[in-house]
């Protein structure tokens, strides 16, 4: 099987050696990535951590090459768009910290097709409050350990991108986790 189809293993297009990935994955069927996704798709469906990213970053239709090989590409574009609203809606349903950072991430360079420095600061200081406010005393002290305003992501940005960005994330704390 494949080794970076597996579930919460993190990578990036950029990371991914093509040439030992066709070594590892030369023998996978159409069947077997198609029974892939769907578990994938089910365990988007059942909130696990990190299913979302792994979803991402599995491709369009189970090609992870098509990210970095045909970004421009109109398929591969509208599946950028549908991954961006379904990262918006999982987010606003869980909150889940560490998809949050991803999101940040993708937001801050450009990965979902948006580049929005803004926005990626927002969802930063989100993860930062959601943290803050957790009954979890790990996630309370990585909200300690890493103040996002002393993130890479913050730097640059003007006083009122500043200040949409903090507007942003009491709006998103606000609605978060299912708390309307």
């Amino acid at each position: 099987m494949c080794h970076s189809m597996r579930l919460g293993r993190r990578f990036s297009p950029g990371d991914i050696d093509e040439n030992a990935e066709r070594d590892n994955c030369g023998d996978i069927s159409a069947l077997q990535i198609r029974e892939m996704s769907k578990n994938l798709d089910k365990a988007v469906a059942g909130d696990i951590p990190n299913a979302l990213v792994t979803k991402f970053y599995y491709g369009p239709d189970g090609d992870m090459f098509a990210l970095r090989q045909r970004p421009d590409d109109p398929y591969v574009v509208a599946w950028k768009q549908t991954m961006l609203s379904e990262f918006t809606a999982y987010l606003q349903r869980t909150g889940e910290p560490s998809t949050m950072l991803d999101v940040a991430n993708f937001y801050y360079f450009g990965t979902l097709g948006v580049k929005d420095v803004e926005l990626a600061y927002g969802y930063r200081l989100a993860q930062e409050q959601l943290r803050m406010n957790s009954s979890n005393p790990r996630e309370r002290k990585m909200a300690t350990h890493y103040p996002a305003a002393k993130s890479e992501l913050a730097q640059g940005l003007t006083p009122e991108q500043l200040a949409s960005a903090r507007a942003f994330a009491q709006r998103f704390v606000a609605t978060c986790c299912n708390k309307r």
